[in-house]
């Protein structure tokens, strides 16, 4: 019996990305399609060294991609985050592109000592809100605060 080992890593479909390539152990990533389906307006990854998934994923008004998940990375990226390090094993993580995929307008950090999940809704008015739950240090949600993006 031959095993056969592919770097899914390297076959990952990249277009005009915020971060071309793998920070390291696993990664979130964000991929807009074209109304049609049939190309990549944008591809990236999201993440660091640690391993980073992401959960849940709105888009606003404007075009801003808003991700959230959690990271296990101590050098995820952040901009202009309430939270810019790592507390706990895991942190929940929440990150907002530009309609071009191409910057962060906002990314941080959200969480304790212990592990957190997070998920995400946009709120309707004004465009760029964004209401992310605030995590407890039980892994479980339990009130919601507004971000601004």
């Amino acid at each position: 019996m031959r095993t056969i080992t592919v770097d899914l890593c390297s076959i990952f479909p990249t277009k005009d990305p915020l971060q071309a390539s793998s920070g390291g152990g696993t990664d979130a990533f964000v991929t807009k399609l074209s109304p049609e389906g049939s190309s990549y307006v944008y591809s990236t990854y999201l993440g660091g060294t640690g391993a980073d998934t992401g959960t849940a994923i709105a888009v606003d008004s404007s075009g801003r991609a808003h991700v959230t998940g959690t990271t296990a990375s101590p050098n995820f990226p952040t901009k202009n985050g309430a939270e810019i390090r790592l507390k706990g094993k895991t942190d929940a993580f929440i990150a907002v592109l530009d309609p071009k995929g191409s910057a962060l307008t906002y990314a941080g950090y959200l969480g304790g000592a212990d592990a957190d999940a997070a998920a995400i809704a946009l709120d309707a008015q004004p465009a760029g809100s964004s209401t992310v739950p605030r995590c407890c240090p039980t892994a479980r949600c339990c009130a919601s605060t507004a971000a601004e993006a």
